[in-house]
């Protein structure tokens, strides 16, 4: 499949995207934080998967009270994770 010119910059941002965090658990938009690890992708897992939010209110709403009370490193990662999620 051919790459289109406009898209250059998602695959480029994708590649930086899995140079930084899947390799060397870093951040991509923390120079030299150390934020894709398993220590904070399991918090993040327990605050997120195994404490769902039920109701009407907006996802980033019950998203902030899912995270309340996280390391800031957690609500980092979680941050990266919705711009990977958004970046396609």
């Amino acid at each position: 499949m051919a790459r289109r010119s406009y898209a250059k910059p998602i695959y480029k941002a994708a590649q930086e995207w899995k140079a930084r965090c899947l390799t060397r658990d870093a951040s991509v938009f923390y120079p030299g934080a150390a934020l894709w690890t398993l220590e904070h992708l399991s918090a993040l897992r327990t605050a997120f998967t195994e404490h769902p939010e039920l109701g009407s209110d907006e996802f980033l709403v019950k998203f902030q009270r899912q995270l309340h009370g996280q390391p800031p490193e957690v609500i980092q990662l979680a941050a990266e994770m919705l711009w990977v999620l958004f970046l396609f």
